[in-house]
């Protein structure tokens, strides 16, 4: 019996719901108020700890010598995120940041999308 739907996944690697919050910025009584505010869009993929490879293999899409990328996230469809976006999963309280998409396949198939785990910002 062949499982062709299924693939093997390590300890902590599973399929997470994302809500996608987005950084607005509105002017209220002429005060100028910005933050993130939840879209109303889900993102569904498999969210994983980047390891040094991965780090070192990325690193030319920021022109610097370190930078702050410590998950990836494979989406099944790509997913349409922006730079900056926020990714706050429903079952934790950690909130990722957007650093870059990569549509894999150029045909909106898969996804690989680079993220900054932060615990500063919460939409």
């Amino acid at each position: 019996m062949m499982l062709s739907n299924f693939m093997y996944l390590r300890n902590q690697q599973y399929w997470k719901t994302c809500e996608v919050c987005r950084w607005v910025s509105e002017n209220i009584n002429g005060y100028l108020k910005q933050g993130y505010r939840p879209s109303g869009e889900m993102v569904r993929g498999i969210i994983t700890q980047s390891d040094m490879n991965a780090t070192e293999r990325t690193k030319h899409m920021w022109d610097q010598d370190k930078h702050s990328l410590s998950h990836t996230m494979v989406t099944k469809p790509a997913a349409k995120l922006r730079k900056n976006d926020l990714l706050c999963p429903t079952d934790s309280e950690k909130a990722y940041l957007v650093l870059a998409c990569d549509d894999v396949d150029s045909l909106g198939v898969s996804g690989l999308v680079y993220l900054e785990e932060r615990d500063d910002l919460k939409g």
